[in-house]
């Protein structure tokens, strides 16, 4: 038979007796409905652990010895009353297995634990729960340092509670129902772990404030309730928070993203527009040995400049526009979240610097337009000037040479003339 069943068989056995101690013996006195079997009894304690036969039955009554030494484990599961129960367990980590109360008869095999059972048990869970958060574990004391942001505050708190003022606890049933629920999210292992312990350690620091006792284990698990409901609401701010600095950091990814664009098209455009000096430069190289054709060839070259500048700068202002648009999409959001106004009003400042940072692009490209225009206009005028020049200069230049030559051409017809007259006066005169 497993330890267990027979077990439950013994408890079972004592329920329905009549209990008294004797000499280090519990004397079992049974109901005449009971019918005694000695071997059956027998096998029975075995079965429970019992190791030797140093018990008798006599005159309808069952002798069990209490010593450790004969019951396996060396733990005898039978106690006189709660005082020498708690004085046995209360050093251990958890209730054992199996145990027997022979004062009130409360086991481990009741279906509905006693209140009693119900407090030992919600001690044993705090002793867990102490021991899994605590920095260092000495000899019956756990030692909890809580950093704050201006200071260290020390925890020093005894694993042990007497028992009859451990069942002064009020509210037993609320204690280990929410003390089981808390140990239990202790217990997951997940990223936000550290953080849970974090939570719970200010939670006890905020409690241990209230706390005047000298036993801060019993204070602590007296207010079950009010540390567990406080660890609630630190851990719904640290959620929030963590909520909070998630959106912020979704906020400057954000703008950081439409910053590198806006700056991305105006370097773009910035770098077009240093093709301007630089046709003005070349401008200055070309008209100095350029006539009219050459003027003309070098102001089609000024107005492609301005209007390819002028289209790279409408393609930008598009591109504006279409950001302008999905800023709206994506900080509209940000406007409707709950965790509080610090998101609302980040999402509102960086919104409205980014639209600043919009505007004054779009100024920018309209210098931009405009210093093209300005160098078209300049240039026009450069060349309209030097072309007259070299106009006028050629036309003196020719002028010169027709002057000379008709000049020329007049001094030979006269020379002519005048052989030619010469020629005839001899004649006649022969």
């Amino acid at each position: 038979m497993e330890k267990k069943v027979a077990f439950n068989a013994l408890v079972s056995l004592l329920k329905d007796s009549t209990l008294s101690e004797d000499d280090g013996y519990l004397c079992v006195t049974f109901p005449n409905s009971i019918a005694m079997n000695n071997d059956k009894i027998t096998t029975l304690m075995q079965d429970c652990g019992y190791c030797t036969n140093s018990h008798s039955i006599t005159d309808d009554k069952l002798y069990i010895n209490r010593a450790s030494h004969v019951w396996l484990g060396g733990t005898c599961p039978i106690y006189l009353d709660h005082k020498h129960f708690w004085q046995q367990i209360q050093s251990a980590t958890e209730l054992p297995e199996n145990f027997f109360i022979a004062n009130d008869k409360t086991s481990s095999c009741d279906d509905v634990p006693t209140r009693s059972i119900r407090i030992y048990s919600t001690f044993f869970i705090w002793k867990k729960l102490i021991s899994k958060i605590a920095d260092h574990i000495q000899i019956n004391r756990a030692i909890i340092f809580i950093t704050t942001d201006n200071s260290v505050k020390k925890l020093d708190i005894p694993l042990s509670v007497e028992n009859s003022e451990l069942q002064l606890i009020e509210n037993p049933d609320e204690c280990l129902s929410e003390i089981t629920k808390l140990y239990s999210l202790i217990e997951v292992i997940d990223p936000h772990s550290k953080e849970r312990v974090s939570v719970l350690r200010t939670a006890l620091s905020e409690a241990a404030n209230k706390i005047s006792n000298n036993n801060l284990l019993f204070e602590l698990i007296n207010k079950t309730v009010y540390i567990t409901r406080k660890y609630d609401e630190l851990y719904d701010i640290y959620t929030r928070r963590f909520s909070v600095n998630k959106l912020l950091n979704e906020l400057d990814e954000k703008s950081l993203e439409f910053t590198s664009k806006i700056n991305e098209y105006i370097s773009s455009s910035q770098n077009k527009a240093l093709t301007i000096p630089g046709a003005l430069i070349a401008i200055g190289a070309l008209v100095k040995s350029g006539g009219i054709l050459e003027s003309l060839i070098i102001f089609f070259g000024l107005w492609l400049i301005k209007s390819v500048t002028k289209t790279a700068n409408d393609i930008y202002r598009e591109s504006f526009e279409s950001l302008d648009k999905r800023l709206d999409n994506a900080f509209r959001k940000y406007l409707k979240f709950d965790e509080g106004k610090e998101v609302r009003e980040s999402a509102v400042c960086i919104e409205t610097e980014l639209r600043e940072q919009f505007k004054n692009a779009k100024l920018r490209l309209n210098k931009i337009d405009t210093w093209a225009i300005y160098m078209l206009i300049g240039g026009g005028i450069y060349l309209s000037f030097s072309s007259y020049k070299h106009i006028t200069a050629e036309y003196i230049s020719t002028l010169k040479e027709i002057m000379n030559f008709f000049e020329g051409l007049s001094k030979e017809i006269f020379a002519s003339i005048k052989s030619l007259a010469n020629f005839l006066i001899s004649v006649i005169c022969l």
